[in-house]
């Protein structure tokens, strides 16, 4: 019995399963993906959105109580626990008497883990205001939201280090 193999289909398959394990081995090495806890250090500069989606029929019934930032520039500075922020707040939504203003100030806030996230902090401004942040981007942005409940939209936002 003779065999007759080809050498330029062996000689093909060894070369591609080769470059394939390598290619897998060299070329391809995909990295995980974690949450970042580093410390909240720094400073850096948040825009921050309400969404309004859902209050619509809510705001129209009791106008002056929705009254609420529409938008905000704030800049949170962990090393003194400050911050500063300038915003735009609209008054009596959804009614006929809907109007904006624009305003700035600035205070105190402190830090704590908001268990039972591991990662999470929690920002509660001197004003009682509670905000969520979590580090992501190696701990150089932050993905930022209220923390509300009830008759209270939330907002959202993203605060990049400065």
């Amino acid at each position: 019995m003779t065999r007759k193999i080809n050498i330029n289909s062996v000689v093909k398959t060894t070369l591609a399963v080769g470059l394939l394990a390598a290619f897998a081995q060299f070329g391809f090495s995909p990295k995980n993906a974690n949450a970042t806890s580093s410390a909240l250090t720094g400073k850096c500069a948040l825009i921050a959105n309400h969404n309004m989606a859902g209050f619509e029929a809510y705001c129209a019934a009791h106008a002056g109580s929705c009254d609420n930032s529409v938008n905000a520039l704030v800049l949170l500075n962990f090393d003194t626990g400050s911050y500063q922020y300038a915003a735009t707040a609209i008054a009596n939504p959804w009614t006929s008497t809907v109007s904006t203003s624009y305003h700035t100030a600035s205070g105190l806030f402190s830090v704590t883990t908001d268990n039972p996230y591991t990662g999470f902090y929690k920002i509660t401004l001197d004003v009682g205001e509670e905000h969520i942040l979590v580090p992501v981007n190696s701990g150089n942005t932050f993905l930022v939201t209220t923390k509300v409940s009830g008759q209270t939209p939330a907002q959202t936002g993203v605060c990049q280090k400065v």
